[in-house]
């Protein structure tokens, strides 16, 4: 294992094969499972290390989670164990649960911990004591992947052989869903304030991506129509859902049943965490993390490669942010602070103008502003720019560079409005400039000589070409006049 530092924005990094799964305990310490090293309990200026000489039975943990009490609760290959102060003790084998991988954790209601199995059996107990749930069929399932509680008290599952859906009234009252609708490929679920459950599937061969289930009236069922394959899910504050599919970020409203493709990505959306505002982190199978707000899009990447494939991303009590990654851990503190902004350079074609209210002429080729942030917390680099001209873009533009170039601007008044943006999405203050353009004297004084001399004036030869332009050019300055 090695823990290293990456700045003041990365306060640690630990190289480790990490399991998705992470939880936060009573007193805000991150817990993790690894695949061979044992589980990490990650504190402010601490890392302990729990493996099977502490009482696990195996140190690939696969699941952690902590019960109403506040016990936290680990799910291993080799089966259960629950924290005893400083050491963890395995549930012996009269519990049953002893020679079965434990494969997934759910906490329901009355303080009941509800445990799935690579086996396919649940179990449902409290204080360390289980009993065996209503068996899922063999023929149906051979690992539960995943357990899910909605606020009717159901407890959700999905099963990875045959994908299986369906859930436990109790721990002898099972529901197994048999639909046409019914997903292939459970990639994740999730709950929202209704009790509907949102399935997300990995094969559009056989389905649509994203499918909503009614536990209560199974004929309102219904499928999303996305038609790319969806690995996360992520209930958003005010009700809609972030959607992470294979080539980008989809906003859904499950009231109007609208689908709106926010951003493309490089690579496929594999996990997600809300930040603050209502911004969300998006882990990524190659490509690092984005962080997105619905306007902006900023992108955290790491020199090394191994890094940017981001298994899970979870956001802390305190605000911090964690990526699993195929690098190992690491750990991303959001600062209070907001970058800064100004104009640096103004050009008209090749002359260089003033920083503050400039009038230009409207034969003017290329008109260019520069602008420069600059952020206590990130290089400049990091910092990504949104800019608009008002009376030409109808919406902000976002940029990595620190220029916006305009051409052949009509005469008017004009507002050019630029923000610098951290990796944190925090805004700088908005650096604006005026711009004036004119028309060219020249032209108004010819335009005016025309509209006011004599019909029998000739401003060119005998040329047939520069007559029809001067004719043309009358009939104009006459309908201004």
């Amino acid at each position: 294992m090695h823990i290293g530092l990456d700045g003041s924005r990365f306060v640690r990094r630990i190289s480790a094969n990490l399991w998705r799964p992470v939880c936060i305990d009573h007193i805000g310490r991150l817990w993790l499972g690894t695949y061979g090293m044992g589980l990490l309990c990650c504190e402010i200026d601490r890392l302990t290390l729990f493996r099977a000489d502490h009482g696990l039975p195996s140190n690939q943990v696969r699941c952690v989670t902590r019960d109403s009490e506040g016990t936290l609760w680990a799910g291993t290959t080799g089966g259960l164990a629950r924290q005893k102060q400083s050491s963890f003790e395995t549930m012996d084998g009269s519990d049953k649960l002893l020679p079965f991988e434990i494969t997934s954790i759910a906490r329901g209601n009355e303080g009941m911990l509800w445990v799935g199995t690579r086996s396919g059996r649940v179990y449902v107990g409290s204080g360390g004591s289980f009993a065996t749930c209503a068996e899922v069929p063999p023929a149906v399932a051979q690992s539960i992947s995943a357990l899910v509680v909605d606020p009717d008290g159901k407890v959700w599952f999905s099963g990875s052989h045959l994908d299986v859906l369906g859930y436990f009234l109790d721990a002898q009252r099972l529901v197994i869903i048999q639909d046409a609708r019914h997903p292939a490929h459970i990639a994740d679920m999730a709950v929202d304030p209704q009790g509907l459950v949102w399935v997300a599937s990995s094969n559009v061969s056989q389905w649509d991506g994203l499918c909503c289930i009614d536990g209560q009236d199974l004929t309102r069922s219904r499928q999303v129509a996305l038609g790319v394959p969806v690995f996360s899910v992520c209930l958003a504050d005010d009700g809609r859902f972030w959607v992470g599919t294979t080539d980008g970020l989809v906003r859904f409203d499950p009231v109007s049943n609208q689908t709106d493709r926010e951003t493309d990505l490089p690579c496929a959306v594999k996990s997600m965490a809300l930040g603050e505002s209502g911004s969300v982190w998006i882990g990524t199978e190659g490509g690092g993390v984005f962080h997105y707000d619905g306007e902006v899009l900023q992108t955290v990447e790491f020199s090394d490669s191994a890094a940017n494939v981001v298994h899970d991303v979870f956001r802390d009590e305190g605000g911090d942010i964690w990526f699993a990654t195929d690098g190992g851990l690491i750990r991303y503190r959001p600062a209070n602070s907001r970058p800064e902004i100004r104009i640096s350079g103004v050009f008209a074609d090749e002359e260089i103008l003033g920083l503050e209210d400039v009038q230009i002429s409207g034969e003017v080729s290329h008109f260019v502003v520069q602008f420069r942030g600059r952020s206590d917390v990130d290089a400049v680099s990091q910092l990504v720019y949104r800019y608009r001209l008002e009376g030409i873009d109808t919406d902000w533009r976002q940029s990595n560079g620190c220029r916006a170039e305009y051409s052949r601007l009509t005469p008017g008044d004009y507002t050019f409005s630029v923000q610098a943006i951290d990796r944190d999405l925090s805004y700088s203050q908005i650096a604006t400039l005026r711009v004036k353009v004119i028309a060219d004297p020249r032209m108004i004084a010819f335009s005016e000589a025309l509209r006011v001399g004599p019909a029998q004036t000739r401003f060119v030869g005998e040329s047939r070409i520069l007559k029809e332009v001067e004719a043309t050019i009358r009939k104009v300055a006459r309908a201004d006049a």
